[in-house]
């Protein structure tokens, strides 16, 4: 799930950067002055609320990945 969040949030505007801690269930993102925290909240809810199992399957994790 960590792969598929940093990898949707990536693609929405706005975004420049994305890092998902797993072990913590941390997203540290880094965004365009013009965005504000509420609304990389909701994004970041939006995409997990799409992580289904054939959302998911479209981001194979690599090898050694959990």
């Amino acid at each position: 799930m960590a792969r598929y969040l940093e990898r949707r949030l990536a693609e929405c505007a706005g975004i420049r950067q994305v890092a998902v801690n797993p072990t913590t269930a941390k997203v540290l993102v880094f965004f365009a002055p013009g965005r504000s925290a509420a609304s990389i909240a909701g994004l970041i809810r939006n995409v997990m609320a799409e992580g289904t199992p054939e959302a998911l399957a479209e981001y194979p994790l690599a090898d050694g990945q959990i």
